[in-house]
């Protein structure tokens, strides 16, 4: 699922967990970590859900506050499985954006399994083609798309032969 704490309130649970060391520290990592939460959940249209507990906002909130949880957290590495399939269509483009961009911004290496053709071409620099768990074709969105690769050429088929 999502890893939304069904007790806290999606605040809550897109907050990092933090040791305390000293209160003046923590009025500065606290400050910074909410001011995190507030820019990345108006960011993903999450704002108005902050105070609601997970079983009372939809699964494409739920999804875009699972997230938000991680990248409050400004990880290095990041494994995305699936992360936009609840998501509205309209929103779909604009968090793909933000995911890019965040993750370029914290210079976040970040493995982003996808079944949707157009979403990694849009998303990566470095594509590997997976059937029945081998990799059966990689290199940059251009290479993938000119390649004549069997899979590849089902895979745009199947989206609608779009041009990069």
């Amino acid at each position: 699922q999502f890893k939304l704490v069904r007790k806290y309130v999606s605040k809550e649970g897109v907050v990092p967990k933090i040791n305390k060391l000293g209160s003046k520290e923590w009025e500065k990592t606290k400050a910074r970590i909410n001011e995190r939460v507030n820019e990345i959940a108006e960011k993903l249209d999450l704002s108005a859900c902050l105070t609601r507990k997970p079983k009372h906002i939809s699964g494409g909130q739920q999804q875009r506050a699972a997230l938000a949880r991680a990248m409050v957290k400004q990880p290095t590495v990041c494994l995305f499985d699936e992360p936009l399939s609840n998501v509205d269509p309209t929103l779909r483009t604009e968090i793909r954006h933000l995911i890019r961009k965040t993750c370029k911004e914290y210079r976040s290496t970040v493995i982003y399994v996808t079944h949707d053709f157009f979403e990694a071409m849009a998303l990566a620099d470095c594509i590997y083609v997976m059937n029945q768990g081998k990799i059966v074709c990689s290199g940059t969105p251009a290479e993938i798309y000119n390649s004549t690769n069997d899979i590849v050429l089902a895979l745009k088929q199947a989206s609608g032969n779009y041009e990069i």
